[in-house]
């Protein structure tokens, strides 16, 4: 995660400086099918806030803390998220899930990134 803060450009490293993400077990769990949990276990693994840029208090050195528990960014729109994948066997059928948001399109700028086998 520090060589991802490093490949940072300079507008974006300065965007997400202040933001704070929250970590949930639960969320991360959830997302791979764990969702039986008792009530003790909701309880011990209530979510947990952590800035999305850390610092290293010997060196002073900068990286992301993020994670596959990081459920979202407080205070953010989370239209950019992770995703997690994991291996699975190409015979069998897949579940694929898209959420699409309304709201503001993307720029021009962007639309050009987006390959021709995926264009909206």
């Amino acid at each position: 995660m520090r060589a991802a803060y490093d490949g940072l450009d300079a507008r974006t490293k300065v965007e997400i400086e202040d933001p704070v993400c929250e970590h949930s077990l639960i969320f991360s769990r959830a997302a791979i099918g764990m969702v039986d949990l008792t009530p003790e276990e909701i309880a011990a693994f209530k979510p947990v806030r952590q800035r999305l840029v850390r610092v290293h208090p010997v060196t002073g050195r900068k990286s992301l803390f993020l994670s596959s528990h990081a459920a979202a960014i407080v205070g953010w729109d989370n239209r950019a998220t992770m995703h997690r994948g994991r291996r699975f066997d190409r015979n069998e059928v897949r579940d694929v899930r898209r959420t699409t948001l309304a709201g503001h399109a993307p720029i021009v700028e962007q639309r050009r990134l987006i390959s021709p086998l995926h264009s909206p």
